[in-house]
């Protein structure tokens, strides 16, 4: 297994936004795939230039019923553009609109990579949000052939990804 830290040299942002989904995004979306079609949360990492890293989780995530060492189904996504970063309200094409309910900067990242899996860690500061209670890291893994380094090139849908909430609920852990 190796890891890899990178501290943040210049200010990075995570976001998770409200995707409630329009008809058009039910429609886009082939239904033998695993990807998520119904109102979601979408977890947007700055992780490079690019495009931010993107995984999507059910909106009923429960508080008294996570806790720090669960992992939480999600769904790996196409990276998204940046913009979402900043923006809310109608998406266009009919696709719905999103909501931001929580924000924080990412101060540092590791990433553990092994034959089986890809973790990400993100740690946290600044956390805003009157939705979610605080979170102090965020941790994505990606099991099966999925790597940073041929992302573009695996098959999502063959892909399982969780994530797991740090400072979540820390008392029920």
């Amino acid at each position: 297994m190796s890891t890899q830290t990178h501290p943040n040299r210049c200010a990075r942002r995570m976001v998770v936004l409200h995707h409630r989904v329009g008809a058009a995004s039910r429609r886009w979306i082939d239904p033998s795939q695993s990807v998520v079609i119904d109102d979601h949360f979408d977890w947007m990492f700055e992780i490079d230039p690019g495009g931010l890293l993107t995984v999507a989780t059910a909106v009923s995530i429960n508080r008294s019923s996570v806790t720090a060492a669960d992992w939480i189904r999600a769904d790996w996504l196409p990276d998204h553009r940046r913009r979402y970063l900043d923006y809310q309200g109608e998406i266009g094409g009919d696709r719905g609109t999103v909501q931001r309910i929580a924000s924080a900067a990412i101060v540092d990242v590791v990433i553990c990579q092994s034959d089986e899996a890809t973790l990400l860690r993100f740690d946290l500061a600044g956390w805003h949000s009157r939705r979610l209670p605080t979170i102090v890291s965020i941790e994505v893994r990606f099991t099966n052939d999925a790597s940073l380094d041929h992302a573009d090139h695996c098959h999502r849908d063959s892909v399982r990804t969780a994530v797991r909430l740090r400072g979540w609920n820390e008392t029920n852990s």
